[in-house]
């Protein structure tokens, strides 16, 4: 099968061996591009030495490949020696002009424009081939020195088929002296002058990681039986895969920033319609990250193009995190696995100092954005929960205040469970990655709807509700949950506005504790009168002589005295006060229950009063 066929004047047709590798079938052709350098040597400013004739001025023009720039040769001697050694294939030469100013365009054969140079060398008299005409050794050193004026040394990688002026300084052979300027019109002319230029190589590669791009994710998709419904790619290519686009990197002159760059840009537009998995994105943003970018901040339309790419992958691993509480499951370990991955995508994001420096200004800090995402996430998870339980505005919540503060207390329950997973699985890597406190926000973030739990409260406390039984233990379950949700604020590092209200949460609700306390007492009493009543006087076990009412009503007593553990009430002058009502109701519960078995025991005289012993009765006394 066929795969690709490009003509990059090396022509190269790719098979693939079972669909999966790639091999190099045949060279068909190698030849040199069509690509030819435009210069117009327009004129020049030099500095004559002494004794040379200043009506005879030209232009020794070459082009030199980058890897001769420090052969000795080529610092020491003219053009003319280098074409004799092998170094330039044509030396090409101007008119001579009296005052500088030649204004003539040469048109020269070149491959590859990122690894040449074009040099100029300017002279004061012609010398054919380097030589002196007379032919006189004694005059030939004296003309070399006199007839040599200086020379410049131009790469041709930014050259482009729009024509540019440049003007050059010239320097001596050693560098050290500058002997004027020259100003030049270049450009890249022929057929193939797109694909020498940096635009054309890079549209040319990226084409080519595009295509291999595509064919390894169906391959990928194919092998794993899932053709028809593209899953996130890995990224893994085939071996050959790689080796053939670090080939064309290299034929085409690519540097490591480019290539990395076309790399990226290929993927990240894959992604958008295909996706592919997390850790890809992360691997090609740490190569991005460990580039030279300040080095290349004047590489024009690539180095925009890429930071483009990033700040819409930024944009676009913000707006999941600004929901990543509605859309991870922070109770699963692959889930917040993922959450972690979109998290250390953002932290390499800000690692590249260039890059951010690119951002807005409201984005240039990572905590900052990372703080907001976290607000903007519980704000939205908020809404949905309290939504689902249609709870309504705070307009319409003094006229429905019993159902209201039922789903309010469901509402805070189920912040409290989630705000345990978030202390265990997801703050500490906030914490890690940006030294973020996870907890703090969430307090900060819902300090509003617990000034609105304490106006309800408020408000309910004084009015009349058809089930006081349901408000109470609404009321309490709801002052356990701000409880927990008190002590967990105590393990948040950083603290926050509206922490003080948290801290008083318990006077929300002191309208409430003599209630409870009193419901408790007349449940208790409720279930001492349904104990003595089904109480047949007979003990429970062998061991232990007790009947099921006493039974029963230790049980009762027991759940009294947990009531109170789990109160807590922090003020310890009020507690003392609730306490003391607690014991009064338990004692008055006890002696009740006395009275009430002292009854079951008169049932075992006779009518005539005569005492007669039996099992029950001892078991009753017992009691």
């Amino acid at each position: 099968e066929v795969l690709f066929c490009y003509p990059m004047r090396m022509e190269i047709t790719l098979l693939a061996t079972s669909c999966t590798s790639y091999t190099v079938f045949s060279c068909m052709q190698i030849t040199e591009p069509d690509v030819r350098l435009s210069c117009t040597v327009v004129g020049a400013e030099v500095s004559a030495q002494k004794g040379a004739d200043k009506k005879n001025w030209y232009c020794s023009v070459g082009i030199l490949h980058t890897q001769h720039l420090k052969n000795p040769l080529v610092q020491k001697k003219n053009l003319s020696d280098w074409k004799k050694e092998g170094l330039i294939s044509e030396v090409f030469t101007t008119s001579q002009q009296p005052d500088c100013r030649w204004d003539e365009s040469l048109e020269i054969s070149i491959s590859k424009p990122a690894d040449e140079y074009l040099v100029i060398e300017v002279w004061n008299q012609e010398k054919p081939n380097g030589e002196d005409p007379t032919g006189s050794k004694g005059s030939k050193k004296k003309q070399k020195e006199s007839s040599y004026l200086g020379r410049m040394f131009y790469c041709l990688k930014p050259v482009s088929s729009d024509a540019v002026t440049k003007t050059l300084d010239l320097f001596s052979h050693s560098v050290k002296h500058k002997r004027g300027n020259i100003d030049l019109l270049l450009s890249i002319k022929g057929t193939d002058a797109e694909k020498g230029s940096l635009l054309g190589r890079l549209k040319e590669h990226r084409a080519l990681v595009t295509k291999i791009v595509v064919h390894e994710s169906k391959e990928d998709a194919r092998r794993r039986g899932v053709e028809d419904n593209l899953p996130p790619w890995d990224g893994q290519m085939d071996p050959a895969a790689e080796s053939l686009i670090k080939f064309h990197a290299q034929f085409r002159s690519l540097s490591d920033f480019h290539q990395t760059a076309v790399h990226f840009s290929v993927l990240f537009s894959y992604q958008k319609a295909n996706t592919v998995q997390m850790s890809v994105l992360i691997s090609l943003v740490d190569s991005v990250s460990k580039l030279p970018l300040d080095s290349h901040l004047n590489d024009g339309a690539e180095i925009s193009q890429l930071f483009n790419n990033l700040q819409e992958i930024l944009t676009s691993t913000l707006n999941v995190l600004n929901n990543h509480l509605v859309d991870f499951d922070i109770k699963s370990s692959s889930s917040v696995e993922s959450l972690k991955e979109h998290l250390l995508l953002v932290k390499k994001l800000y690692s590249m100092e260039e890059f951010v420096n690119s951002l807005p200004s409201n984005f240039r800090s990572s905590t900052a954005v990372i703080e907001t995402a976290i607000q903007k996430s519980i704000v939205s998870w908020y809404s949905m929960y309290a939504t689902s339980l249609s709870v309504a505005s705070s307009n319409e919540l003094e006229e429905n205040s019993d159902e209201t503060l039922a789903a309010l207390s469901g509402i805070f329950k189920h912040v409290l469970n989630e705000c345990n997973a978030l202390k265990e699985n997801v703050a500490p890597i906030f914490m890690k990655l940006f030294e973020v406190d996870y907890l703090a926000h969430i307090f900060l973030t819902l300090n509003s709807h617990f000034e609105h739990v304490a106006r309800l409260l408020k408000s309910i406390s004084t009015s009349k509700v058809s089930n006081e039984e349901h408000l109470l233990g609404v009321t309490y379950q709801l002052y356990l949950t701000f409880q927990a949700l008190k002590q967990l604020s105590q393990a948040s590092v950083k603290r926050f506005p509206g922490e003080q209200q948290l801290n008083s949460y318990h006077l929300w609700f002191i309208h409430f504790v003599t209630r409870w306390i009193n419901l408790a007492t007349a449940k208790c009493k409720k279930g001492i009168i349904e104990a003595i009543k089904n109480d047949e006087a007979i003990a429970m076990t062998e061991d232990v002589g007790y009947s099921s009412s006493l039974v029963d009503t230790m049980t009762l007593f027991h759940n009294m005295v947990v009531f109170w553990k789990h109160l807590q009430w922090p003020d310890p002058e009020k507690a003392y006060s609730y306490l003391s009502v607690l014991i009064i109701s338990i004692a008055e519960a006890a002696l009740y229950y006395v009275v009430e078995v002292y009854k079951k025991a008169d049932q075992c005289f006779s009518t005539d009063g005569k005492f007669i012993a039996t099992v029950q009765l001892c078991t009753i006394l017992n009691n």
